[in-house]
């Protein structure tokens, strides 16, 4: 499943997701909301999100066990 990271520049809170999901070994993708207009209405003040295959899973504060949880919900097999 395809995993998206909405974030936008200077985002500390999208910096720490994206650690996050490093250090669980998730392959992802950065999108920057500011480039975007129509996710920059729907997410701006929610970022950081993460979609998995367009739907969202979780958004700010995003936390480990928010994203497991998250992950486990939509079956999809964790690395770490």
């Amino acid at each position: 499943m395809h995993l998206t990271l909405l974030t936008r520049r200077g985002c500390g809170l999208c910096e720490h997701a994206a650690e996050l999901m490093r250090d669980m070994s998730l392959e992802f993708e950065t999108v920057d909301i500011d480039g975007r207009p129509d996710l920059l209405a729907l997410y701006t003040d929610a970022i950081p999100v993460v979609l998995a295959g367009g739907r969202e899973l979780c958004r700010a504060p995003i936390t480990r066990e928010a994203l497991r949880s998250s992950l486990v919900a939509v079956n999809l097999e964790l690395r770490s």
